[in-house]
C-alpha cells in the first residue's frame, strides 16, 4: 500500500493520524457506504467531513471531561462521608427502618392484646379512650428513645 505522491500516506494507521483517530476508528469508517477504499489522507478528511465524523471540538470534549471529573469528585465525597458515617446508605437505612418497624408493631400488637385488656376491664368510653391514648404515647416513645440511643450510639462508633 505504498502511495505514488508524497500527499498520501502509505498505511491506514498513518492516515489515522494525519485524521487524528484511531487506527479502530478508521475500521469502522471504512465499512461506512462511500468510504475511500485506499489510505488517502485527503480523501478520507473529505470523506470524515461530509459524515460528521471525527474529533470533538474541543470545547465540548472539554466539557464533558469536566463534567465525568465532577461526577467523580461528588461520588468520592459521598462515599468519604459513608465511611466517617456521615451519610447512610440507602439499603443499610431501608433494613434498619424496616427492622425497627417490625420492633414497633410487634411491641404495640403485645401491648394493646396483652397489657391493655386487663386495664379496660369495666371501664367507661373516656377511660377506654385515655388508655389506649396513653399506650400509644408509651410506646411512641419508646420507639423514638430507642432511635435516639442507637443514633447516639452510631455517631460515637463514627467518632462524632
Amino acid at each position: 500500500m505504498k502511495s505514488t505522491s508524497q500527499n498520501k500516506p502509505a498505511t491506514w494507521q498513518s492516515v489515522a493520524d494525519a485524521l487524528g483517530v484511531t487506527r479502530q476508528a478508521l475500521a469502522t469508517w471504512r465499512k461506512l457506504e462511500g468510504a475511500p477504499s485506499e489510505p488517502d489522507a485527503e480523501a478520507w478528511r473529505t470523506f470524515a467531513a461530509d459524515n460528521d465524523l471525527g474529533k470533538r471540538d474541543a470545547g465540548s470534549l472539554t466539557a464533558l471531561k469536566a463534567e465525568l471529573l465532577r461526577q467523580q469528585i461528588e461520588k468520592a465525597r459521598r462515599e468519604n462521608d459513608v465511611a466517617a458515617g456521615k451519610l447512610i446508605p440507602i439499603a443499610e437505612l431501608c433494613a434498619y427502618v424496616a427492622a425497627k418497624s417490625a420492633t414497633y408493631a410487634h411491641a404495640a400488637r403485645f401491648t394493646l392484646e396483652q397489657e391493655v385488656p386487663p386495664l379496660l376491664m369495666g371501664k367507661g368510653i373516656a377511660e377506654i379512650r385515655l388508655i389506649m391514648r396513653d399506650a400509644c404515647d408509651r410506646l411512641t416513645e419508646r420507639y423514638n428513645s430507642d432511635f435516639r440511643a442507637e443514633g447516639l450510639a452510631k455517631g460515637a462508633q463514627a467518632g462524632e
